[in-house]
């Protein structure tokens, strides 16, 4: 069992419980079975939590500004996590597939932040979508790596990936020709947690009618 600290630590893990839709009955049980304390305690505090619930939920609603900023934190995101995945696989000439799930998680949490913690399905979409581009794009930079080396015989190295030859439509439709091989069950299987895994970050708050 897990230890409360204080009525504040209490307050704000049933807070948690109201914003994941959970009654006070239902949050009861969950707490109960996790932490060290009492219903009598949870009653105490329970007031305060729900207020502090539908003040969470009131302040998470996205307006269409929040959504176009969270498109651009996700594009960032987006970027950056394909280029990290790309040098990495540059210095170590191994793929790790897992890195994915890292990507989920960075391009969730900057939607999610450029949207000024704002939260809805439409951001959700965002997510998931950046998340999607990012991985191809990744596949993609590794792709014109492996290319560079293998028949243009240029060099190798991360420096390859700044050189900006991949911006090339003739290597892009390459690329495109050879998608079936590059993305395997593997890719899409981790590709599929990547996108869970941004999407459930700026899931709205579903607080119990």
């Amino acid at each position: 069992m897990k230890k409360v600290n204080g009525t504040n630590d209490l307050k704000k893990i049933l807070t948690e419980h109201f914003c994941e839709g959970r009654d006070l009955a239902q949050a009861k049980k969950f707490i109960l079975d996790e932490y060290e304390t009492t219903e009598a305690e949870i009653d105490s505090v329970a007031q305060q939590a729900e207020q502090e619930a539908l003040e969470l939920h009131k302040d998470s609603q996205a307006d269409s500004r929040s959504v176009y900023m969270g498109l651009l934190g996700g594009l960032v995101g987006a970027l950056l996590s394909a280029l990290v995945w790309a040098v990495i696989v540059a210095l170590t000439d191994y793929e790790i597939g897992y890195m994915a799930l890292g990507v989920g998680f960075f391009v969730g949490y900057l939607v999610l932040w450029f949207a000024g913690k704002k939260r809805s399905r439409g951001l959700q979409i965002v997510a998931a979508v950046c998340a999607v581009l990012s991985i191809l794009l990744a596949q993609y930079l590794i792709f014109y790596y492996y290319f560079n080396q293998l028949v243009l015989e240029g060099g190798s190295g991360v420096g390859v990936l700044f050189n900006f030859k991949w911006l090339s439509v003739d290597l892009f439709m390459s690329f495109v020709g050879s998608i079936m091989e590059i993305v395997d069950g593997y890719t899409l299987l981790f590709m599929a947690l990547a996108v869970f895994i941004a999407w459930s970050v700026p899931r709205p708050f579903k607080l119990k009618k």
